[in-house]
């Protein structure tokens, strides 16, 4: 049986959504957040799916009023897969997903990782905040948390083998944005498996 998962990176305004069919991407769209359940459940109808969703990671964000926003969403959508036949949910930190990538593709991750946090680096030294590196002026090694949401398309790119379009066009698959984070989410899931949050 094809394995359709659903990646969903929510927004207080607009939620990025990417399917994998079988590994492979299949659906990519930019929904608005009322109508993100109607559309999915609209396309794979009784059909048995996965939804992934980037959860809210405690303390990564301000609370703002877009956060709360977004809060909220997740927890709708949740609810409203989760009381869908033939749908589990999972919800999954944005950092899980970073650490993933940044394992799982490091020729592309490490040297983008570096030129971020040299880029930082100088930033911090002219704020005249602390340095990323040691008492012997080393760059810190380089970490996860410096992995932004350019660096994830760059791997992801790699690891769906998407190639770079023309100025001013968009890829085969028409990923953009919040696109790419949906993607990110789903091929998380479907590269890890299982999560402790499964429906019963």
């Amino acid at each position: 049986m094809e394995k359709i998962i659903w990646g969903i990176d929510p927004g207080s305004s607009i939620c990025g959504i990417c399917e994998l069919k079988s590994a492979l991407i299949g659906n990519v769209f930019d929904e608005q957040p009322n109508s993100v359940y109607k559309r999915i459940m609209g396309i794979c109808g009784p059909n048995s799916v996965t939804v992934v969703i980037e959860d809210v990671f405690p303390f990564s964000n301000r609370l703002t009023p877009d956060v709360i926003d977004t809060c909220k969403l997740i927890g709708e959508l949740t609810y409203r897969f989760n009381t869908t036949e033939n749908v589990s949910v999972h919800l999954v930190p944005r950092n899980s997903v970073r650490n993933w990538i940044f394992k799982t593709v490091p020729d592309i991750i490490i040297p983008r990782v570096i030129d971020r946090m040299e880029y930082l680096d100088k930033q911090k030294i002219k704020q005249g905040k602390r340095s990323l590196r040691d008492k012997e002026g080393k760059l810190y090694e380089p970490h996860f948390k410096y992995v932004d949401d350019r660096i994830i398309i760059a791997a992801l790119k790699k690891l769906y083998n998407i190639p770079t379009p023309k100025p001013g066009k968009s890829n085969i698959y028409g990923l953009k944005g919040h696109n790419f984070q949906a993607l990110a989410v789903a091929a998380y899931f479907a590269h890890i498996g299982s999560f402790t949050n499964e429906k019963q």
